[in-house]
């Protein structure tokens, strides 16, 4: 069981996921959490390979469901530092997914204490869209061209990091 804490993280921003891994190079994670938009919902599958005692680096892809907000500084890491050189952090519209449903692939580390059942991990992911036009839009009436924001014609990613503290069941 781990408590996770991530920026974009497929199961939201902060959350818990199950891990199960019936044999070393193979692991199962199931997670819930919460975000900016709301509840997330996720399951990834990872390949594990061994880098010594208890340390992994690992490989994932899988789903994630939630609603999703894409507005300005709440759109993952990607947007740290592009949202500040685009309009001060500002979109021209606030498209929102009711319903988002993501596909994402991450790649990561997992560190088993040697001494008790503690885990950290932490990867680094990205993420896309794939109901692309199963949204709503809202533009900004300041400043912007019509239909500056709301035009979507191709997949929205997003890339996102996560930090999570457990322990081994």
């Amino acid at each position: 069981m781990l408590i996770h804490l991530g920026i974009g993280a497929p199961a939201g921003a902060l959350g818990a996921d199950l891990d199960i891994a019936p044999v070393d190079f193979f692991a199962l994670r199931v997670g819930a959490g919460i975000s900016f938009g709301g509840p997330q919902l996720a399951v990834l599958p990872r390949m594990r390979a061994p880098l010594g005692k208890g340390r992994f680096v690992t490989f994932g892809a899988g789903p994630s469901w939630g609603r999703y907000v894409n507005a300005s500084s709440f759109a993952g890491l990607g947007c740290l530092a592009l949202c500040a050189l685009a309009q001060n952090g500002e979109s021209p519209a606030t498209q929102t997914w009711q319903r988002a449903v993501w596909y994402n692939f991450e790649l990561g580390f997992d560190v088993y204490s040697l001494e008790d059942t503690g885990l950290i991990r932490s990867s680094l992911g990205y993420g896309t869209i794939h109901n692309d036009h199963d949204y709503s839009c809202q533009e900004r009436p300041y400043g912007y061209a019509p239909n500056a924001g709301c035009d979507r014609s191709s997949g929205h990613g997003l890339v996102y990091l996560t930090v999570e503290f457990g322990f081994v069941l």
